[in-house]
């Protein structure tokens, strides 16, 4: 069992395969997916990972790459924020949000692509696209799944 596995103790996850070795993973009635340890050990050894959430008030994306998060992306403002207030605009995973437009600076105002995109789900298209390389449409989300309650390894 992987460490990812051992954290999303008692979560029920649906998952499926994508295109290019990527999974696109659906969690229910819990922020697991978004918790640093889940992404650090998602993202461990060179992968990305990309942790989405809406809740009446946040709609927010989390990005780890090689397991370290490398920050928070407001889907709604279109606006980039480190897990410690700033984001390394140097790192090549952070590159590709800020070249589209999602704003790194203080100013936390979008242009390009970013700031044409529908809010938030369209933030969020736009992220996986340019972090995966995969545009999410409906059939994405279409059967079948795999999944259940995840447990902890023995």
């Amino acid at each position: 069992m992987n460490e990812a596995a051992d954290v999303l103790q008692g979560v029920i996850v649906l998952g499926r395969e994508m295109p290019g070795g990527w999974t696109l993973a659906v969690e229910f009635e819990s922020g697991i997916g978004c918790d640093d340890d889940v992404l650090r050990a998602l993202a461990a050894d060179g992968r990305t990972a990309v942790s989405a959430y809406r809740d009446p008030d946040t709609k927010t994306a989390i990005i780890a790459h090689d397991g370290v998060v490398l920050g928070v992306l407001d889907l709604s403002g279109g606006y980039f924020d480190g897990p410690t207030g700033g984001v390394d605009t140097g790192h090549p995973v952070i590159g590709a949000p800020t070249a589209v437009g999602f704003d790194a600076s203080d100013a936390c105002v979008p242009t390009g692509e970013a700031a044409d995109t529908d809010e938030p789900e369209g933030g969020l298209v736009l992220a996986v696209r340019v972090l995966t390389g995969l545009t999410l449409t409906a059939a994405d989300f279409e059967g079948p799944w795999a999944g259940g309650v995840s447990e902890a390894a023995p």
